[in-house]
């Protein structure tokens, strides 16, 4: 398997006229105003010049990450208002930053900003945060951070597999290990190995056994089982299970009679990944297989909505391996198999 990346371009855009140059003026000028309205400080800012006096494993019934990062910001600036708007505010930058990143998966450049703009207006961010909170801020930080890596993973591997699967192909042995996230952040599908024609209706056909447990259906588990686009949508949906739950899904054939797993809706942070995601996944994850998505374009609608961003260059396929184009703006990835 390789993988090529055409040149980038130079940009040659004025720096003020990106979304996130406006994200960081923001915050710079939060700092500012806070830094002239009173050297006094609020509740959470005095409990954390208290507690970053020494590094420590923990500080009271609050996770310690948000402490520990601000003890590096009072070794660099001083236990000061400085140290604490520079770290309060660089976050929620960063949340509006990542919500951005996120958008651009799904929206083009203004969208994906007002999306993330209008994250402002709501009071827990555009007010209670700039008052007087600390670990809910990197809270949210984070959370936005998992919904664009999910997005950033998801989006373009179901882009991919629309292409596949548009030339008569399964891939058949998704799953993490499959996976390659390359330096850029953007993931490649390996190990076609197991890859198979099969007509476009599932009907009866001998193919070889081939399953990783946990991310192959049941269908998999005999020459004769009725495979299909569904089939990789399983094994897909089981890596995004994976991704929002932290526990690896069960074996499909026990799952057969009862299903004992528990639900992606349930298990999963809904206020992250949002609650038609996480139904999405439950749903390709159907034991049955006439109780899945049948294409990757109706997956994609209920767990991310909207048709696939990047168009489709070229496609060479055969019996004997090939090759997929498709674009990932602003490159033009190259999978071999």
């Amino acid at each position: 398997m390789t993988a090529s990346t055409a040149p980038r371009a130079l940009s040659s855009r004025l720096p003020w006229t990106h979304p996130l140059f406006w994200f960081a003026a923001i915050s710079l000028a939060h700092v500012a105003m806070r830094l002239l309205a009173s050297p006094a400080l609020k509740w959470d800012e005095a409990e954390q010049i208290l507690w970053t006096q020494e590094l420590a494993l923990g500080y009271g019934p609050q996770p310690p990450l948000y402490t520990w990062l601000q003890w590096a910001m009072n070794q660099v600036f001083g236990p000061s208002v400085l140290a604490l708007s520079l770290l309060k505010h660089g976050l929620l930058a960063l949340t509006y930053s990542l919500m951005y990143l996120a958008g651009r998966e799904l929206l083009d450049e203004r969208g994906a900003f007002w999306a993330s703009a209008s994250m402002v207006l709501m009071p827990a961010l555009g007010w209670h945060s700039v008052r007087d909170q600390t670990h809910t801020i990197l809270v949210t930080a984070m959370a936005c951070g998992a919904w664009w890596l999910l997005l950033r993973i998801v989006r373009p591997l179901l882009d991919g597999l629309e292409v596949v699967h548009g030339t008569g192909f399964l891939h058949r042995d998704i799953k993490p290990e499959n996976i390659y996230i390359r330096a850029d952040g953007s993931p490649v599908l390996l190990d076609f190995g197991s890859a198979r024609r099969v007509e476009a209706d599932g009907s009866d056909q001998a193919l070889t056994a081939v399953l990783t447990p946990g991310f192959a259906p049941a269908e998999q588990y005999h020459r004769h089982g009725k495979q299909g686009p569904w089939t990789d949508l399983y094994a897909l949906a089981g890596v995004m299970y994976w991704m929002v739950t932290g526990n690896r899904p069960m074996e499909a054939f026990a799952r057969l009679r009862e299903d004992t797993m528990p639900p992606a809706a349930e298990i999963g942070n809904r206020e992250v990944f949002g609650i038609e995601l996480l139904r999405a996944i439950d749903w390709a994850l159907k034991p049955d297989e006439d109780d899945r998505p049948r294409r990757v374009a109706d997956f994609r609608r209920a767990c991310l909505g909207g048709p696939a961003r990047r168009p489709l260059v070229k496609v060479d396929l055969s019996e004997e391996g090939g090759m997929v184009y498709w674009h990932t703006a602003p490159d033009l990835q190259t999978v071999a198999f």
